[in-house]
C-alpha cells in the first residue's frame, strides 16, 4: 500500500514541476523524480529524453541532450568551472568559465555519474554508474566507466 502511494505522489510531483517549468512544456521529456536544473534557457532537450530522480543539470554554459538519452538517479551535468588563471593570481574576483556539454543520442547515463563542463559524449553509448567524464569521449557504441572514465569496450 504505502508503494502504491509513494508512486501516487511521486507522479503528482513530477507533473506538478512540468507544469511550473514553461522549458518543458513543449517537450517529450519523461519526468521520474523532480531534477534541479539551472539556466534552463540555455539547455535543449531531444526527443524521449527521460529524467530521473536527483537529476542536477546546470546550464550555465549551454547543455544540448540527443534524442532517446536517459539520465538516471543521481546523475550530474556541469557546465561552469572556475578559471585557474584568476585563481593563480589571487585576490577575491576568481573567474568563472563556461563550457557546453553535448551528450549524443540514444545514450544512458547511469546512476550518480558526473558529467563535467566542456565535455562531448558521442551517441549510442553508456556511462557506467558513478562515472566522471573528465574528457570528451570518442568512440560512438561504447561502454565507459571509471574516475576518470575511460573506454571499456564496444556495444553490440
Amino acid at each position: 500500500m504505502y508503494d502504491y502511494l509513494f508512486r501516487i505522489c511521486n507522479r503528482a510531483k513530477c507533473i506538478l514541476f512540468k507544469i511550473t517549468h514553461p522549458y518543458l512544456w513543449n517537450t517529450t521529456v519523461r519526468l521520474h523524480g523532480v531534477p534541479r536544473i539551472e539556466c534552463a534557457d540555455n539547455i535543449v532537450f531531444g526527443k524521449n529524453v527521460s529524467i530521473n530522480q536527483s537529476v542536477y543539470i546546470q546550464g550555465q554554459g549551454n547543455v544540448f541532450i540527443g534524442d532517446d538519452v536517459v539520465l538516471s538517479f543521481g546523475v550530474t551535468i556541469l557546465t561552469r568551472e572556475l578559471d585557474f588563471d584568476s585563481i593563480k593570481k589571487g585576490g577575491k574576483n576568481r573567474k568563472h568559465v563556461n563550457n557546453a556539454v553535448i551528450i549524443g543520442h540514444n545514450t544512458w547515463i547511469a546512476s550518480n555519474a558526473t558529467i563535467l563542463p566542456g565535455v562531448v559524449i558521442p551517441s549510442n553509448c553508456i556511462i557506467a554508474a558513478g562515472a566522471v567524464v573528465a574528457n570528451s569521449l570518442t568512440d560512438e557504441n561504447a561502454l565507459y566507466g571509471g574516475n576518470p572514465a575511460r573506454f571499456i569496450k564496444f556495444l553490440e
